[in-house]
């Protein structure tokens, strides 16, 4: 089995669940015989993201800082088609917050650069019932009161960069 290996941060954004989920799309074309087992590394563990691995079809997810032959052993199980998650990231990964909608996030992101709801709305094409509507649901789901709340849980899970940070 073909095995890729991709970071879940690219260009600040979460791209590698982008890339799972263009791997598992029924309609992707594959030369090989199916679509390849996906290994994730990444510098942040958040159980949120592992979460969102797992759901998206995930084969494995490795901490950057794991050693060589850590790495090349998850490669070499995950190519026989097996799996390759810390029995510690799955636990957590249980009990965690789903990771928001590529376009709930758009909407954080706004909200934390201090956008109001019409801004909101005019920057992403959308009636501000729509991004009231966003907004209830995001501190529903997560039980919070506030845009800071939100803001804070976004920042804490892993969902986005807090301004003037880039990954590492």
């Amino acid at each position: 089995m073909d095995v890729l290996v991709c970071d879940i941060q690219l260009d600040g954004q979460a791209e590698g669940l982008a890339i799972l989920d263009a791997v598992h799309d029924p309609h992707a074309p594959f030369a090989c015989s199916g679509p390849p087992a996906v290994l994730l590394l990444s510098g942040f563990a958040q159980p949120s993201l592992v979460r969102a691995a797992v759901d998206r079809g995930a084969a494995g997810y490795l901490d950057k800082g794991a050693d060589l032959p850590d790495i090349l052993a998850a490669i070499r199980t995950v190519g026989a088609g097996g799996t390759a998650f810390s029995a510690a990231a799955l636990r957590t990964s249980r009990t965690a917050p789903r990771r928001p909608s590529d376009r709930e996030i758009e909407v954080i992101e706004l909200v934390m650069a201090g956008a109001t709801n019409g801004e909101l709305a005019t920057a992403l094409g959308l009636s501000e019932k729509t991004i009231e509507s966003h907004l209830r649901r995001l501190f529903d789901r997560y039980g919070l009161v506030s845009r800071t709340e939100l803001a804070v849980t976004a920042i804490d899970e892993g969902w986005v960069e807090p301004a003037g940070r880039r990954p590492g």
